[in-house]
Formats: C-alpha cells, sequence, structure tokens
C-alpha cells in the first residue's frame, strides 16, 4: 500500500506544547492510522487461513 499518511512534525523541547484541538486531531490521525493496520493485518490473516496464494498474499502488503 502506497499511500501514507503525512507526519506532522513532533512537539520538541523547543517547540510550544500543541494546544488542546491540534492533540485532539492527532490522536485522532493516530487512532484512524492504526485502525488501517488492523484491517490490513485482518485481511492478511483471512487470506493466509484461506489458502491464497503466496503471490495474492504478498500483493496485499
Amino acid at each position: 500500500m502506497t499511500d501514507a499518511m503525512p507526519r506532522k512534525p513532533a512537539a520538541g523541547p523547543s517547540s510550544p506544547k500543541p494546544n488542546t484541538s491540534d492533540r485532539a486531531e492527532h490522536q485522532k490521525d493516530v487512532i484512524n492510522g492504526l485502525r488501517r493496520i488492523k484491517g490490513q493485518a485482518r485481511g492478511l490473516t483471512e487470506m493466509i487461513q484461506a489458502n491464497r496464494s503466496c503471490e495474492d498474499v504478498a500483493l496485499q502488503m
């Protein structure tokens, strides 16, 4: 899968503290990314259990 999520720069020691809305948006982005990973893993698991070909499984990755 090539649709990488854009990343925001991490807040370092010299950066101002992110406000609450920025933190909520970042948390939402992280949760959405984790859900996408979970879906991909579930799909791969189902493909392997269904004895799909190695080429099909590799293509899904």
